[in-house]
């Protein structure tokens, strides 16, 4: 029992320096101004420091703290201090008294009361709020891994704006160009005044589109910054986000099976349900204990006196010695509580295969359709190439007469619609990987 209280003593010292800085992390936490241009990394530590949800599971660390620091105190002795005045007004003759007597009485003592064996039920208390805190250390885990994916979806969503703002500019100023081109051509006789209003329409087409696009941006700009925990009054002027990468230069994706076994060793919530079946297996243990004796120390000390309270050596007494007590027969109670807990690491086994079934599906999911991504990419990146030369042609035709506006029209339109979903293509990939990452508990690896 002597090394069982000295591991856990030092168990609570260490949790307790950890939930001591983590929570200093969040209460002092000096926010620097936000980046002009930043990274989805720098996003990511952003949000792991200064996202006020977070907090949260913090507090319930520094709760989870305190209950093991209760059931630690439960090892101890109790020692209690008692004083009280107590006024007689009248006693009984049958009690001594006279029917008129009156007096008042001064006590004052100390109790001490120390469990030596109460059939491991402290022992068990403690694994179970030790693993308790472990349980929360997993759920605070598990809420930064939501964060991270809620902070790159932000992320990729804001790219995809700036994406649907440059093509929208590149549409207008080429409708802009061929409004131009078609003015002069009516100038020269040889163009017509429904070509210049036609491309003049499609101008203010591409320019209410680019009007949109600007303010989807400002609201995922603040939807961004305030998962990062700043207001979008802190956003600073001119800021923007690094683009992504090449995909096609991404590494390829380790194999369903491979994710799977990575998840399962990874995953916060797995940790926490694992945890949670050891700690009611603890409670089988806790209730069980009620079938053993409980053996301890008690030694009480007082002082009474009549009239005034100076107390002297002829006015205390003492009584001390030591308490067996095993309860026989309580009705099955003690059964029916061992029954409950057991039933209850049942319940937390059928939890963690119920969740591991879930996670392989997410995975395989998640996995097909980052593959799936991928390949659409590559597609659209091809069709925008193609799109983009068969515009190309059809301009040259449309400057020597060969083919009428609305053809160019149609080629232009191509052109953006190929443009808007390659874009889109390549975004959705990243966002894939990204949420593969967070379904494998890969993505933590910021958070290390």
């Amino acid at each position: 029992m002597k090394t069982s209280f000295i591991h856990i003593c030092l168990s609570v010292m260490l949790t307790v320096a950890v939930i001591n800085a983590l929570a200093d992390d969040g209460a002092d936490y000096n926010r620097p101004p936000l980046p002009k241009k930043l990274s989805l990394e720098e996003a990511k530590k952003i949000a792991l420091q200064a996202n006020p949800s977070l907090q949260v599971t913090v507090a319930r660390l520094q709760a989870a703290t305190a209950q093991l620091q209760q059931a630690q105190s439960n090892y101890m002795p109790t020692l209690d201090l008692t004083a009280s005045v107590q006024r007689t007004q009248e006693v009984p003759k049958q009690n001594g008294g006279n029917g008129r007597s009156h007096f008042t009485t001064y006590n004052a003592g100390a109790s001490f009361d120390w469990t030596l064996y109460d059939g491991m039920a402290r022992k068990y208390d403690n694994i179970a709020k030790q693993v308790g805190l472990k349980i929360a250390q997993s759920n605070h885990e598990d809420a930064q891994r939501s964060l991270l994916l809620s902070v790159a979806t932000a992320y990729y969503d804001t790219l995809l704006e700036v994406e649907n703002i440059r093509i929208a500019k590149e549409d207008l100023k080429y409708n802009i160009d061929l409004q131009d081109t078609a003015q002069k051509k009516l100038e020269r006789g040889a163009g017509n005044r429904s070509d210049v209003l036609n491309f003049q329409i499609k101008a203010k087409g591409a320019q209410a589109n680019l009007i949109q696009s600007e303010q989807n941006l400002k609201i995922r700009h603040y939807t961004l910054v305030q998962l990062l925990g700043y207001s979008p009054s802190e956003i600073p002027e001119g800021f923007e986000l690094q683009q992504v990468d090449d995909y096609s230069k991404d590494a390829a994706l380790p194999s369903i099976d491979e994710c799977v076994a990575y998840a399962f060793e990874h995953r916060p919530d797995i940790a926490a349900q694992n945890d949670a079946i050891e700690r009611q297996s603890a409670m089988v243990d806790y209730y069980n204990s009620d079938n053993h004796p409980q053996i301890s120390l008690f030694a009480d000390y007082g002082l009474t006196r009549r009239k005034n309270p100076k107390f002297t050596h002829h006015d205390d007494s003492l009584v001390f010695g030591a308490q067996v007590r095993w309860n026989v027969f309580n009705g099955n109670k003690t059964r029916a509580r061992v029954a409950e807990a057991y039933a209850g690491v049942l319940e937390a086994r059928a939890s963690l295969d119920a969740l591991k079934q879930d996670i392989e599906k997410q995975v395989a999911n998640q996995h097909t359709a980052t593959n799936e991504a991928r390949t659409l990419a590559d597609l659209k990146n091809e069709t925008e190439k193609l799109a983009e030369e068969t515009r190309d042609l059809v301009r040259t035709e449309y400057n020597i007469g060969r083919v009428t506006a609305t053809r160019l029209n149609e080629a232009q339109t191509d052109l953006t619609n190929a443009q808007a979903a390659r874009a889109k293509a390549i975004i959705l990939y990243w966002q894939y990987r990204e949420n593969l990452a967070a379904t494998t508990g890969k993505i933590m690896d910021t958070a290390k």
